[in-house]
């Protein structure tokens, strides 16, 4: 028979990671292995590093992800004049 834990969750205080009030940029992301992303925390000038393991017990360390290619409008006029 397994034994199984009941993990509560408890939201971090302070969170730097708070996507609303700390804007952060994504500078690397890289595969040798394992998935590694790097941010930039705008506010405190700090790097953060996250890295997704690949070993035996979870083969695959992200099974998919999706980029998409980010664009601003600069002729707001000239769409509202139409």
């Amino acid at each position: 028979m397994e034994n199984e834990k009941l993990i509560l969750w408890e939201p971090i205080k302070n969170n730097p990671f708070e996507r609303f009030y700390n804007v952060m940029d994504l500078r690397t992301l890289q595969w040798n292995g394992n998935f590694e992303l790097s941010f930039l925390d705008h506010q405190n000038n700090r790097m953060y590093h996250f890295t997704y393991k690949q070993d035996e017990a979870n083969f695959y360390a992200i099974r998919h992800f999706r980029m998409l290619e980010e664009f601003c409008w600069t002729n707001y006029e000239t769409l509202i004049d139409l």
